[in-house]
């Protein structure tokens, strides 16, 4: 009885590290969207140079998630979750002194370090110490507690930021990550159900790949516009990410542990389309936000709170309903519910691109939708990933979900920097004309439509008859 009560104690603190861990990454995101025009405005920064505050932390997350994954498995996850924790907390309050903007980006580029340990471990941990009928209810609480943050970042953040300055967004993260440390320190060892009879070695030469291949990406991006130096950069990450499936593949001929399992998204229909439809996802919804915040207050020249306040409409409405179609996705076929969420999401942006943010009240319809989509996808989407494995692999498909956003979410703002690059160079956000401004973004909203119905399509065609049985 007593061990049942400790093992209860435990669950419910890995629970709570993740929820804050979870909490603390989605604020500082959201809430920094706000401030983007205030930033930009102190240290006069372009459009582009600007664009680098959010890109430079998903680029750390993106080239570090898969290595961090490895340390998970390699180590006690929940030790290098708790080490990812103290790392975001330090760059958390060193963030709020910085003196210019190439600083500002150095934190942020030290927060998503951190953010990658973290990420890549969370979703093991909660699927490795909740039993598998609620697993679907820990990982939409997960969630939920994502768009809590993100519902908290530009509400709280908004009136932060107008009543103090940008740099007051960082106290409540920097809290968040405090109370998570401590109850990741509460986390009992033993309960953890990972493996290892064999000790990992590092496939030094896939996480060397992994971090060069979406530097050049991004880097080839914001160089878009200085002859042909950008094309050449992205040709090498081409290259670089050609060199490192073809090494992957070579490991596994030779019956050693890659980097990344590149066999399980061959043979895993479930898996990898389940991935694929993340990526998209992200790709076509993430930097909405970013380019909605800064259209509301350069635009339409609304105050940081006022922005804020329209901007938590979605969140507001995934934290709302994203347990409960997480609970839903332990019954009811995830590719349903998924597909529907994406097919919501690909309308709000489409009603976006069309016009729909001319006035305050299409703008909340656009949201009130991407929020009941995203709701719809997130939960469920997680909850087939994590089912269509077998616990050995666990760390490998949370670190695939991480990885499937984080690259979603880094290629929507690549696209948003290639806009900026090529069409404002290095201006100053702040003396741009507001209907230029306004013309860069619906490009962007057409675009990003186009990554999301190829996305719908792999979400329904994926095989329900390919999930794993838990054992």
């Amino acid at each position: 009885m007593e061990n049942n009560a400790s093992e209860a104690r435990s669950r419910t603190a890995i629970l709570a590290a993740v929820i804050f861990g979870a909490f603390l990454t989605a604020f500082l995101g959201s809430a920094l969207n706000i401030a983007i025009p205030g930033i930009a405005k102190e240290f006069s920064l372009s459009a582009l140079t600007v664009s680098w505050v959010p890109t430079a932390y998903i680029l750390c997350n993106a080239a570090l998630i898969l290595l961090a994954s490895w340390l998970g498995d390699r180590y006690r996850r929940n030790t290098i979750y708790l080490i990812g924790l103290v790392i975001t907390m330090i760059s958390t309050l060193l963030a709020a002194f910085v003196t210019s903007g190439e600083t500002l980006i150095a934190m942020r580029v030290v927060q998503g370090i951190g953010s990658s340990l973290i990420f890549a471990n969370s979703t093991a941990l909660i699927t490795e110490s909740q039993p598998a009928a609620a697993r679907g209810r820990a990982i939409g609480l997960n969630v939920a507690a994502t768009y809590l943050g993100l519902s908290a970042g530009p509400s709280i953040g908004g009136f932060l930021i107008q009543s103090y300055t940008w740099r007051s967004i960082f106290v409540i993260p920097f809290l968040c990550c405090v109370f998570a440390i401590i109850a990741a320190l509460l986390i009992k060892n033993k309960d953890m159900r990972q493996t290892r009879a064999e000790k990992l070695p590092l496939d030094s030469a896939g996480a060397a790949y992994s971090i060069i291949t979406p530097a050049c990406f991004v880097l080839g991006v914001s160089y878009l516009d200085i002859q042909f130096v950008g094309l050449i950069v992205l040709a090498l990450g081409v290259l670089f990410l050609a060199l490192f499936i073809r090494h992957e593949k070579a490991l596994l001929a030779r019956n050693c542990k890659p980097l990344l399992n590149v066999t399980l998204f061959g043979k895993n229909r479930m898996f990898s389309f389940s991935c694929l439809a993340s990526l998209l996802n992200y790709s076509s919804t993430f930097a909405v936000g970013f380019l909605l915040s800064i259209y509301l207050q350069h635009t339409m020249g609304l105050s940081p709170r006022d922005a804020g306040l329209i901007m938590i409409t979605q969140p507001v409405i995934q934290a709302i309903l994203s347990p409960v179609f997480g609970a839903l996705s332990d019954r009811v076929e995830s590719r349903i519910l998924a597909s529907i969420g994406m097919s919501l999401c690909a309308l709000s942006v489409l009603w976006f691109a069309l016009g729909g943010g001319a006035f305050l009240g299409t703008i909340l319809i656009g949201l009130a939708l991407a929020g009941l989509g995203q709701s719809l996808f997130a939960s469920p989407n997680s909850n087939a990933i994590m089912s269509a494995v077998r616990p050995p692999e666990y760390g490998f498909a949370s670190a695939s979900i991480a990885l499937a956003r984080t690259l979603g979410q880094l290629f929507s703002m690549c696209l948003v920097g290639a806009i900026f690059a090529l069409s404002f160079g290095g201006t100053e956000m702040a003396a741009l004309p507001p209907d230029d401004l306004a013309q860069g973004m619906h490009l962007a909203f057409f675009l990003m439509v186009f990554c999301l119905v190829p996305g719908i399509w792999f979400s329904l065609i994926r095989n329900k008859n390919a999930v794993v049985e838990a054992l």
